[in-house]
């Protein structure tokens, strides 16, 4: 092999020929990754864990679309919520106007984005299990896990000790979603894609060293 066999150009071409495979390579395992995922059974993490805490007598989030989640996808959603001590929790997830009129003249504390705290003073909420139409809940010793649909709507979680005592001291350990409602096309045009795409990107690289072995 020597410098006039590898031109500037039959460098460029055997460049284009690598990255035309990478890229065919890539566009197919995404089109395998996204039928999976689209199957309904998989979840797909949404990096939210991490403890929180309250000397109220209840923590929620602020109320979340999860239906926009995912470019729209999402079709099911999971929380896995844990106690921080000993005790049993109660976590649930239900329509925002439920929750604040569940909490009206309760003690709570509403972490929002960037863990933004905001306190509301207040007396130990009613039993929670009972006190409305929960879209989901559990409750218990150990980790709690909470599935609903994403298009129930706008939702807000929360959790409390289950016997409404203060400070409430909890773990999220995972949120994630499902890509259910993702258009059955999406998979199929990334693999017809690749596919296309490595037919040619072979051809650059057989041309470039079959020249350079000659």
């Amino acid at each position: 092999m020597n410098s006039r066999r590898w031109s500037p150009r039959r460098v460029t071409g055997f460049a284009a020929g690598v990255t035309t495979v990478a890229c065919s390579l890539a566009l197919i395992a995404g089109g395998a990754f996204a039928a999976v995922a689209a199957s309904g059974d998989t979840y797909l993490g949404l990096g939210a864990h991490g403890r929180y805490a309250t000397d109220q007598y209840a923590l929620t989030s602020e109320s979340t679309n999860w239906r926009t989640a995912w470019l729209g996808w999402a079709g099911s959603v999971r929380l896995e919520v844990a106690s921080a001590g000993a005790k049993p929790i109660f976590v649930g997830v239900a329509a925002p106007a439920a929750i604040r009129r569940y909490l009206t003249g309760a003690g709570y504390t509403t972490i929002g984005e960037h863990r933004i705290r905001t306190d509301h003073a207040g007396t130990s909420p009613a039993t929670p299990a009972t006190a409305l139409d929960w879209t989901a809940h559990a409750q218990g010793t150990g980790t709690q896990t909470l599935r609903w649909k994403a298009t129930d709507g706008r939702q807000i979680a929360f959790a409390m000790n289950a016997d409404g005592s203060r400070p409430v001291r909890v773990r999220v350990e995972s949120s994630a979603v499902t890509l259910s409602r993702m258009p059955w096309w999406v998979p199929t045009a990334l693999v017809v894609l690749g596919v296309v795409l490595l037919a040619p990107g072979i051809v650059l690289l057989r041309r470039t060293t079959v020249a350079a072995r000659g």
